[in-house]
């Protein structure tokens, strides 16, 4: 076991992902296969690596990327995990023209709706494309609530903004917002999951000394 002091980068992982991978037991797997994209410090795959999953998380930072690998370093010279756990910095667009790979399991949490709206229906069609039949998929996103969307002038259409503002530390970022009916009816669709799993998360958060509301949604299922 590696100590919380010693892992780089952010410690916690999206505790939604936790629950919904003991809820649906997750843990019994085969040497099946996850990936997350937008994987920071791999937090988010280390629940997965000690259940035995090959792991591949992406992301676009190089920082977030050496932060991943040596993090994983430890956890296998502590004999945490014996799967094979790759990193790979790349934009999420990117990666999806490019790969061909299938997987067991797809993981989007708090990464997917920093794309626009016609990129997040490009990585939704292509995520579908690469998920095993029966696969397990996550999605964390932005309700049409949040803060950041009530508060930024910059609008390329109804879903999709560019942040204006830096409270939250996302000044230029692009972000879509849907409402968790819409976001659910897309995934019903493109993933053939008739009932996919949504919940609501609002909540208060401090950033930059500021109070922020937070409005998000998860919605997670099973590919048909």
């Amino acid at each position: 076991m590696i100590k919380i002091r010693d892992w780089e980068g952010m410690k916690y992982p999206d505790e939604y992902l936790v629950r919904a991978f003991y809820k649906e037991k997750l843990f019994n797997s085969n040497r099946a296969r996850c990936l997350e994209l937008g994987c920071s410090s791999g937090i988010n795959l280390t629940l997965f690596a000690e259940y035995g999953y090959d792991t591949l998380g992406v992301d676009i930072s190089s920082e977030n990327i050496k932060m991943a690998e040596r993090n994983f370093v430890l956890l296998k010279e502590k004999g945490c995990v014996d799967s094979v756990c790759d990193f790979l910095k790349e934009p999420m667009k990117e990666f999806f023209i490019r790969e061909k790979t299938s997987f067991d399991a797809i993981l989007f949490p708090s990464s997917l709706y920093y794309q626009r709206h016609d990129d997040v229906l490009f990585c939704l069609n292509k995520a579908s494309s690469l998920l095993s039949a029966g696969g397990f998929f996550f999605f964390h996103m932005r309700n049409i609530d949040d803060y950041r969307y009530l508060k930024t002038q910059t609008r390329y259409d109804d879903i999709s903004v560019k942040i204006d503002f830096d409270n939250t530390g996302e000044k230029g970022c692009n972000m879509s917002f849907y409402s968790p009916i819409t976001f659910a009816e897309m995934v019903k669709k493109i993933f053939k999951c008739p009932n996919p799993i949504v919940l609501k998360s609002n909540f208060e958060n401090l950033q930059n000394g500021e109070i922020i509301k937070n409005s998000d949604f998860i919605i997670w299922g099973f590919r048909g």
